[in-house]
């Protein structure tokens, strides 16, 4: 009986570790659903590197050869001392060392990966192809710490939180970010927990929870709320103007209360707006809103642009967002998605 050479089998594992490289290599740059997968984080593909490359002298809680792969932070700063250079290239397999020693039976340097065990199944070396492919991201989720939403956690969200708390610093926007110990509060500890992290080996705050990012997103969307505080009282509701008293053009703007009363569906006071059948706010439609019209500049009969006593129109990113309010139906509560809030916008100077 004819035994086949046991080399065959080495030759065609490599033969086929070389197609998948040259796969990756060329379909890198392509849109996800040209490739047939999901975008994977590292959460979904520590389990692997931690079932592999743990064990005594390996990579996991330790730096062999430079490379530690026990959480993302280590994995994306290990400089592999065989190859000279960063272990994980996002968006380029064949460009990652780690790629290369998982790979392929004769990698550049040194022996395969992982030493002394089985190769990874081919369901597992997809799935590191597929992160490295997909620029190797840490997580979907948003991480805990991360209050200027860089996706990291740095000495700026540190300060950040304590601008916020002592000097009068901007609001938060997502408060769940900023309370990086959980502790329900945003107070000196977050700050002191972050610095700990990244300074003394504090523990990593960890990523939010589903629900909280869900939170934390509509946070920051507009609310007709917002559009009150930074638009409406801040540059309309004085005394002169649209206060409860004065009632210019016979609207108040005094009060949340008064602006959800007298601005959606009601008819302009204004005779030549009211002969063209504009309404104050006309939901869904901007083009017949006066309210708008007032702020981008009104036509002959309309009187002045809006905020009368201001030498600076609002900004396009105001304008902008009292449009998209009022295209998305003018609602009166909840967010609006997809549209951001105003919350870091500076009202124009009113001449009270």
């Amino acid at each position: 009986m004819k035994h086949g050479n046991p080399r065959d089998g080495i030759g065609l594992a490599f033969h086929g570790a070389i197609v998948r490289l040259l796969a990756f290599s060329l379909f890198a740059s392509l849109p996800i659903t040209s490739i047939g997968h999901e975008t994977l984080s590292f959460n979904e593909i520590q389990g692997i590197l931690t079932a592999s490359c743990g064990g005594g002298s390996c990579h996991i809680n330790q730096a062999t050869s430079g490379v530690n792969l026990t959480s993302y932070e280590s994995l994306m700063g290990s400089i592999g001392v065989q190859y000279g250079g960063p272990i994980v290239v996002p968006g380029s397999p064949a460009g990652s060392p780690l790629i290369d020693k998982i790979l392929t039976p004769s990698p550049q340097h040194g022996n395969r990966m992982p030493l002394g065990r089985a190769p990874l199944s081919e369901e597992e070396l997809d799935m590191l192809l597929d992160w490295v492919s997909d620029g190797a991201i840490r997580s979907h989720l948003p991480m805990r710490g991360d209050v200027d939403e860089d996706e990291s956690v740095t000495l700026t969200d540190a300060i950040l939180i304590l601008q916020y708390l002592f000097h009068g610093g901007a609001e938060l926007h997502c408060i769940a970010s900023a309370n990086a110990n959980q502790d329900e509060n945003v107070d000196l500890t977050d700050a002191i927990y972050i610095l700990s992290f990244l300074f003394l080996g504090g523990d990593n705050p960890g990523d939010l929870t589903e629900e909280e990012a869900e939170e934390c997103e509509e946070e920051g969307e507009l609310s007709f709320e917002s559009l009150y505080e930074n638009v409406f009282a801040a540059s309309c509701a004085f005394s002169s103007c649209h206060s409860a008293l004065e009632r210019k053009g016979d609207l108040s703007l005094e009060t949340l209360a008064d602006a959800r009363s007298e601005l959606v569906g009601i008819p302009s006071s204004n005779d030549a707006a009211d002969a063209a059948g504009m309404l104050r706010v006309d939901p869904g439609n901007p083009d017949n809103s006066f309210l708008l019209r007032k702020l981008l500049g009104p036509g002959p009969g309309e009187g002045n642009r809006m905020p009368a006593n201001s030498s600076t129109p609002l900004s396009d990113r105001t304008v902008g967002a009292v449009r998209d309010w009022i295209l998305a139906g003018a609602p009166l509560e909840g967010r609006i998605e997809g549209v951001p809030d105003l919350e870091d916008e500076p009202s124009p100077p009113i001449d009270r």
